[in-house]
């Protein structure tokens, strides 16, 4: 398939056809994703089923039909489609129901991307029906590592495992689809609610067996007073996020507070910040300071002095946020079945071949006439082993944590990923180690006339350069989208990630994962009517890696169609809204905003987390009568006394024998795990989930293994981060420098080069 002129602007997935069989919303989601940017994506429902909720928004861009496939003539019709379909995603039970029926089926059709979204890990015995992004965020250790007040479990009021699931998913489905243009064949890819946690969360999950769990019992703001939320004299809520000490110097400066930096008790290490012996007097002098004016008055004042700070907002607020609407990512519908709808726009923004807009899902009566298609001709042997994107070369100019893990994920597809990182190294490669692993370093001074020269020269021989700089900063350094089209190849592709984009009231500002937590009224939704809580998981960052290395798939698969690249914009801003999409979406009939509390653990006494005598379960009760039939309360309580007898009955008995008593009964329940739980449970080694590394010094950590399955393209190494410019030399010779050039840019000081990482901190700054 090709395009006429490589200048037009056309879907970047138009002619692909996609088959939405999932029952989740993960499922739906990662559908929507693709018909977002072109595919011609059918929804096929059995008869009766549940509808979604929000299923206005999971289904725009949709046409929708109703085949009755557990029946012979059902399975047949649908057999009809398959032969015309590009790529099929569904659920587990799915699966296994049409599977069952006729096992040959999905095996005839060897150029079929299969996307399998099962709710949680294999090995595990799930206890509903469908997905569950509460006893997800249990067994993934999510729950316990949210900062609290008692130290406890708390329970996102978002669905954030549920998109994160759904956005990677159809990640590795376009990756897919890159692969096939290559080889011809397709191949099962399966992505499941665990690989959703580890996308959400590989910090987390970077692992030291040994150490016992470090205590969560910090406060709603988290563990970090330096970056953290504070109300102000006016009761409004603002956040404070000095992170580094470039900002701590000129935010503790404007609060008058920078003696707290000279304390004896802080010395050298801007660490200690955020010690156990100090965070507590730290937060103290700063809550003290910005007590003291309104909020508005410290935004002025923090603006003026180059500190990072925003004010807590609503949720309900965030659709119409001037920066949201600057970036055309408000969107509008009439739908067919519940009218007018406003909702978040496709996050990711692509020059050459923009995001469709969005039309409200059709019905259709009638079959499609899917029985031919157009297939791509081999061109070369599968990537077997080494990743769908094997030949793909990426250079990653991202720092700290956004940037470094979309080219993580990339290389977890099998992308050369090469990192290009200032002489002294990414300031936050070792306490953010994880965000940069399966890359290869290259140390060079971009600065500097040669060091741009050998960066352009490594430039021709890639395919995509990533970056999370400010606007502005590449055009400085004149190595922009413009730039590298001019001097190096016509058919690159640049992915930018920022806080809010190149325009709107706050192009200009930085922009932190916390503060979009704040402005887009995360932190408020889930604190309620008590204080903002500051969300552990980096949500904002980590899905706007997840949507780089979506937007950097999509643009290959355009480029190989099309043979034009193009430039990937993703904002935080952007991802705020997609990430509490199905919360924030508007449309007659709604439910109300979710709304947490002070230590969330669940919205009602029969649906909520509980103590047990050695940790904590998450459980759900149709009704007082399951827990009395399973001997757990005597007699049934009066309505408000349900949770106060269930945690006095509940934190008598081991969590294993609690759970063994309520199955007797029908009640779901499972144990809230930590992080330092789940190198002992088997589901997580035994699936690759994590896996063991022996670091320099010996200690023995486990990270994030493989974050989906695919069943003939999958890696099969270990992805680690590397040194300081390790790879310097290599690198500048693959660019084409002799000898001569690259010992003449070691002996100005323009590259440098280190052996291999060996320090992997694994310290908690947030």
């Amino acid at each position: 398939m090709g395009c006429t002129d490589t200048r037009d602007r056309v879907p970047a997935l138009g002619g692909l056809r996609v088959l939405d069989l999932s029952s989740s919303v993960a499922g739906a989601l990662a559908a929507m994703c693709l018909g977002d940017y072109g595919a011609e994506v059918l929804r096929v429902e059995l008869p009766g089923s549940i509808a979604l909720k929000n299923a206005a928004l999971w289904h725009r861009n949709k046409a929708v039909i109703e085949i009755d496939w557990e029946t012979l003539e059902g399975a047949r019709r649908l057999g009809s489609l398959f032969a015309g379909t590009d790529c099929v995603i569904f659920t587990e039970r799915v699966t296994t129901s049409f599977g069952t029926a006729h096992p040959i089926l999905l095996q005839r059709f060897e150029q079929l991307v299969k996307v399998v979204m099962p709710p949680f890990a294999r090995g595990v015995k799930w206890p509903v029906g469908g997905e569950s992004a509460e006893f997800a965020g249990a067994l993934a250790g999510f729950a316990r590592r949210q900062s609290s007040v008692n130290g406890g479990p708390v329970e996102s009021v978002f669905p954030h495992v549920v998109y994160e699931q759904g956005l990677w998913a159809a990640t590795v489905a376009v990756a897919a689809l890159v692969e096939r243009q290559r080889s011809g064949l397709g191949q099962t890819c399966e992505i499941d609610g665990m690989h959703g946690a580890l996308v959400a969360a590989t910090a987390t999950m970077a692992i030291d067996p040994s150490a016992s769990p470090a205590s969560t019992a910090v406060g709603p703001g988290g563990p970090n007073p330096v970056y953290s939320v504070y109300k102000c004299a006016d009761g409004l809520w603002l956040f404070f996020g000095a992170l580094t000490p470039k900002f701590q110097d000129v935010g503790f400066d404007a609060l008058g507070i920078s003696d707290v930096l000279a304390d004896a008790r802080i010395g050298e290490s801007r660490s200690e910040l955020f010690s156990p012996e100090n965070r507590g007097w730290v937060r103290a002098r700063i809550a003290q300071a910005l007590g003291a004016r309104p909020r508005d008055e410290w935004l002025a004042v923090m603006k003026a002095a180059g500190c990072p700070a925003a004010e807590v907002g609503k949720s309900a607020d965030w659709l119409d946020h001037p920066q949201i609407t600057a970036l055309g990512l408000r969107k509008e519908i009439d739908d067919p079945e519940v009218g007018p709808v406003v909702m978040p726009g496709a996050p990711v923004t692509m020059t050459r071949s923009p995001a469709c807009q969005p039309e409200a899902r059709r019905r259709l009566d009638a079959m499609p006439d899917w029985s031919h298609r157009s297939l791509p001709v081999p061109v070369s042997a599968g990537a077997a082993g080494n990743g769908p994107l094997d030949g793909v070369r990426v250079i990653d100019l991202g720092t700290v944590l956004a940037g470094p893990y979309a080219g993580t994920l990339l290389a977890e597809l099998g992308a050369d990923v090469m990192k290009v990182e200032p002489l002294g190294g990414d300031t936050f490669r070792t306490l953010g180690f994880h965000y940069n692993r399966g890359q290869r370093s290259l140390a060079i001074d971009l600065r500097n006339e040669q060091g741009r020269d050998a960066f352009l020269a490594l430039a021709h021989t890639t395919d995509v350069v990533i970056d999370n700089y400010r606007p502005g900063v590449l055009e400085k350094l004149r190595i922009s989208y413009d730039d590298l089209v001019s001097t190096v190849r016509e058919d690159i592709i640049t992915t930018s990630i920022s806080g809010y984009g190149d325009s709107g009231p706050l192009a200009a500002e930085p922009g932190f994962d916390p503060s979009l937590q704040a402005m887009s009224g995360m932190m408020a939704a889930q604190g309620g009517s008590s204080d903002p809580v500051f969300f552990t998981m980096a949500v904002n960052d980590v899905t706007s890696a997840c949507a780089a290395a979506f937007g950097t798939c999509v643009a290959l698969y355009h480029r190989l169609k099309c043979g034009a690249g193009q430039r990937v914009q993703i904002t935080l801003t952007g991802m705020a809204a997609f990430m509490q999409a199905g919360e924030i979406v508007r449309y007659r009939g709604h439910p109300p905003m979710p709304s947490g509390s002070e230590d969330y653990a669940g919205p009602s006494s029969l649906d909520r987390y509980y103590q047990t005598a050695d940790g904590y379960i998450r459980l759900r009760a149709d009704c007082v009568e399951q827990l009395v039939d399973a001997g757990l309360l005597g007699r049934a309580p009066a309505p408000a006394a349900v949770e106060a007898a269930l945690l006095s009955a509940c934190s008598e008995l081991r969590t294993d024998e609690l759970i063994e008593l309520l199955e007797s009964s029908k009640v779901v329940a499972v144990p809230a795990l930590t992080t330092a739980d789940l190198p002992h449970v088997g589901w997580a080694v035994e699936g690759r989930y994590l896996e063991e590394h022996s670091a320099p010094d010996g200690k023995r950590l486990l990270l994030p293994g493989r974050y989906a399955r695919l069943s003939r393209t999958e890696r099969t190494d270990s992805i680690m981060p590397p040194g300081i410019g390790e790879h310097t030399t290599a690198l500048l010779r693959e660019a084409g420098l002799d000898s001569n050039a690259i010992n003449a840019l070691f002996e100005q000081n323009v590259v440098a080069e280190h052996g291999p990482m060996t320090t992997f901190s694994l310290v908690r700054y947030r």
